[in-house]
């Protein structure tokens, strides 16, 4: 019989809603904390275009935006993980516990488990994802206005910088999100901790400048290679009480 494309499942599907879902609220993230920004500014009404929008962006915004998602992230991490661990028996210790975020928290999130766990034995781990495909495609850029002929060097120059800044906030804002799910399912499974995500490896310079210079600015999945990506966990353990003298 025919074998169900990688489409049909159901698993996929779900992965790849997902996905998008998470667009829409880096999106919304960014839009929410910029409107609530400018709802004082006389005169200025907030846009629904990308572009605009995100030309709007500073530093303050990608901040807020970012402390926003990692929360929204922390709750569905704390879903995932109760819906992961409820079957399980209870972990026997903490090695146990982020060897289950590992394998079935992962699996259920990603579908597929971390590529390498690392620590240094004294409370932090690095999970490595060498292809997080929840970030595949993730793309931005300012306004494609200014790259004509006749624009001047400067103005190229000055165009480049804004798009990497808004290609860095959108990282950022997904990395927040992410390490969010991760703090969130680690404290479902009874370890608290922070959580923070690194982008590992860059993008080809084709797949960057295909990223930074889209023909229509703002967010889209791309068949872009998912990037290489690690979530330092700093386990908070409860400090030990001095000996008396």
């Amino acid at each position: 019989g025919m074998r169900a494309s990688t489409r049909d499942r159901p698993g996929e599907v779900s992965r790849s809603a997902f996905d998008h879902l998470c667009a829409e609220m880096v999106r919304e993230a960014f839009r929410a904390t910029r409107a609530g920004a400018a709802r004082g500014d006389a005169g200025e009404e907030f846009m629904d275009d990308a572009a605009d929008w995100m030309r709007r962006v500073d530093g303050e915004t990608a901040r807020a935006a970012c402390d926003r998602l990692e929360l929204v992230g922390f709750r569905i991490g704390e879903r995932v993980g109760e819906r992961v661990s409820a079957h399980e028996d209870p972990f026997a210790d903490e090695q146990s516990a982020i060897m289950c975020a590992c394998k079935e928290f992962w699996t259920f999130a990603h579908g597929k488990r971390v590529d390498a766990l690392k620590t240094n034995n004294k409370g932090t781990f690095v999970f490595h994802d060498d292809q997080f495909r929840a970030m595949r495609g993730v793309r931005c850029s300012s306004s494609s206005a200014g790259s004509s002929a006749g624009s001047s060097a400067a103005a190229s120059s000055a165009a480049d910088a804004l798009a990497d800044a808004a290609l860095d906030a959108v990282e950022r804002a997904y990395l927040a999100l992410h390490a969010g799910v991760v703090r969130g399912g680690l404290k479902s499974f009874g370890i608290t901790a922070r959580v923070r995500g690194e982008l590992r490896a860059s993008p080809s310079s084709a797949s960057r400048d295909a990223r930074r210079r889209p023909s229509r600015p703002g967010f889209a999945f791309a068949p872009a290679p998912s990037p290489a990506v690690a979530f330092v966990v700093d386990v908070a353990r409860p400090s030990r009480a001095a000996p008396a003298s």
